[in-house]
């Protein structure tokens, strides 16, 4: 009988061989685009190594592809059961929800990533989406705000942040935030347009032409 040495190390090593011939069937099942094969192995790979973020978003863009958001929310709920406090899966799933329009459900599961991470960013820029899409724009702010606060912020969130500003009326904080976006990202043609109705309201016409022309010329240089 070889000693538990022996055996440890030959354990180990099929484990490796496992793991690789795994990595190397789900790659080939994603190449020739058999989603539903490259689902069952990679559930296998992800719980065995539920930290391997990039499997993890491979895997879900498999479930996208293939059209299976039921699965996907069910793999999402039995990873979670197993790794209840992984902030990266409760977001997952609270995307999911909220591509079915289950906003309630999708809020849930960002207050849970937030409870598990308060730094995971990605689930405050959720919420504010959520809020926002039920018009409850106030609170929308006070996410997006977060999201800035962390200096995490994009030019995606600065105008939906600016958007929201508007949708209360609060026309000079829309303005505050759209600066802020050009400074950034000068060829931004929506900040340029929303700054020209800005001026539209103010009855300054002169100013709301300039700004057109500048979100004009972006566009025509990108098309």
């Amino acid at each position: 009988r070889p000693p538990r040495s022996t055996l440890d190390r030959s354990s180990a090593a099929s484990d490796v061989y496992k793991r690789q011939v795994n990595d190397l069937l789900f790659k080939n099942y994603i190449n020739i685009e058999d989603y539903i094969n490259a689902i069952k192995v990679g559930k296998k790979i992800i719980f065995i190594n539920p930290d391997n973020k990039l499997f993890f978003d491979k895997l879900l863009s498999c479930y996208k592809l293939s059209k299976k958001k039921n699965e996907a929310i069910k793999f999402l709920n039995e990873f979670l059961d197993k790794n209840p406090y992984s902030a990266y899966a409760w977001n997952e799933l609270g995307k999911v929800y909220f591509e079915q329009k289950k906003f309630k459900e999708s809020k849930t599961c960002h207050d849970f990533a937030i409870i598990s991470d308060e730094s995971f960013t990605q689930s405050y820029l959720e919420l504010a989406k959520i809020h926002e899409k039920i018009e409850d724009f106030s609170k929308a702010i006070y996410y997006y705000k977060i999201v800035d606060n962390k200096n995490k912020s994009s030019t995606y969130s600065l105008y939906r942040l600016s958007r929201c500003y508007e949708k209360i009326e609060d026309y000079d904080n829309a303005l505050k935030y759209l600066n802020l976006i050009i400074e950034n990202d000068p060829l931004y043609e929506k900040a340029w347009i929303s700054i020209a109705k800005y001026y539209l309201r103010k009855n300054d016409h002169d100013k709301a032409i300039e700004n057109l022309n500048k979100a004009l010329n972006i566009i025509s240089n990108n098309y």
